[in-house]
């Protein structure tokens, strides 16, 4: 969940808290980044949302947004 989250946070400027804990503040998080990204905002973290957001990926003391298919 907290890699979920700095993803949110990284990636799409979503203002939430890495605590690796699925609350309100990330629920409303990955609507917004559902609705960013064209797919179904429930607000759930499932396969659509998995696939369909850039993940946050570390390389060399930095990092870069992927599609999890393109890591």
């Amino acid at each position: 969940m907290a890699q979920l989250q700095s993803t949110l946070r990284s990636c799409y400027r979503q203002k939430v808290t890495v605590d690796g804990i699925f609350g309100a503040g990330t629920r409303k998080a990955v609507v917004n980044v559902q609705k960013r990204v064209g797919i179904t905002a429930d607000g759930v973290y499932g396969t659509a949302t998995l696939n369909s957001i850039r993940w946050k990926h570390l390389k060399s003391g930095s990092f870069t947004c992927r599609n999890i298919n393109n890591v």
